[in-house]
């Protein structure tokens, strides 16, 4: 979630973390919440994730054509110069 000058800080990106119960999907406790300012972490992060999302897609068999659509498709497609930024990552 972004966070819009939270308690006086520059915009942020807030991460919820819970941990859920399998069987139940029930929360075992309260959510923990990271808070990240800096601009390489967030960058670091979104390019794990992208990385991630790639393996992930591969293990199910997708190609990578597939892979590439999805990936446009989620971040708003190459003509808005996300995609080179995360490629640089």
């Amino acid at each position: 979630m972004l966070l819009k000058n939270y308690h006086g800080m520059k915009d942020a990106l807030g991460l919820s973390l819970h941990r859920i119960d399998n069987t139940t999907h029930k929360d075992y406790s309260k959510p923990i919440w990271l808070t990240f300012t800096e601009i390489h972490e967030v960058g670091r992060m979104v390019k794990g994730l992208l990385k991630a999302y790639r393996e992930m897609l591969k293990d199910r068999g997708e190609t990578d054509e597939e892979i590439e659509k999805r990936i446009d498709k989620l971040i708003g497609g190459k003509k808005k110069g996300l995609w080179e930024f995360l490629k640089s990552l």
